[in-house]
């Protein structure tokens, strides 16, 4: 069956979990620019994969159980997590009223949650997403990192800031020699980066999680 493909704007969102979500995943070696583009090219149609697989979910085309059982047969550990991760967040984003129950499904199964033990549960982690999807354009740096630890530390993560900081720079900041603990940058004044971190606090849609 030929599935429908996802309105156009949802495009934007495949820029987003390149450059935040799959920003340290390597789907090919990059040795050079050729292969670098060919990386990219891979990521992309992986992530649109997932997002048009969502959408077919959201209209009940697709069983969602289907696909975490093809999951995994097509990817390894990581990737499966990210795939039905992505899956999920456009759900949630859609709010299809069988979200909670697709994740339940997918942590009923084989799925290794990477959130456990950084954030305070896995609602925390969405609204941590939907704050770097204010910033998928900035350079995240050291010390976008440090504001959040400083902002964030005891509304949505649980964990202590060596972690933290062991987290973010595995995560998002893999390319960095000097891995200071997050903590311990201090004298942050960036009022930009403050002021979009405020308007993604206003305008998710429960906010009360932020404080």
């Amino acid at each position: 069956m030929d599935l429908p493909k996802t309105p156009f704007e949802d495009g934007i969102f495949i820029s987003f979990y390149r450059l935040i979500l799959l920003r340290n995943v390597e789907f090919c070696e990059v040795i050079t620019d050729k292969d670098r583009a060919m990386c990219v090219s891979m990521t992309n149609k992986f992530i649109q994969k997932a997002i048009n697989d969502a959408y077919a979910v959201n209209l009940s085309l697709i069983d969602s159980t289907e696909l975490i059982i093809e999951s995994n047969q097509h990817y390894d550990a990581e990737k499966k997590y990210y795939y039905l991760y992505i899956i999920y967040r456009e759900l949630f984003r859609r709010k299809n009223k069988y979200a909670d129950d697709f994740l339940k499904a997918v942590k009923a199964s084989s799925f290794k949650d990477s959130s456990v033990g950084i954030f305070l549960s896995f609602n925390h982690k969405i609204a941590w997403d939907f704050l770097l999807t204010f910033l998928a354009q900035k350079d995240l740096n050291k010390e976008i990192f440090s504001l959040m630890w400083q902002r964030y530390r005891h509304s949505l993560l649980n964990v202590s800031s060596k972690k933290y900081s062991e987290f973010v720079y595995e995560k998002y900041l893999k390319e960095i020699a000097d891995q200071t603990n997050l903590e311990q940058i201090t004298n942050i004044n960036n009022n930009e980066d403050i002021a979009i971190l405020e308007i993604a606090e206003k305008s998710y849609f429960d906010s009360q999680i932020f404080k």
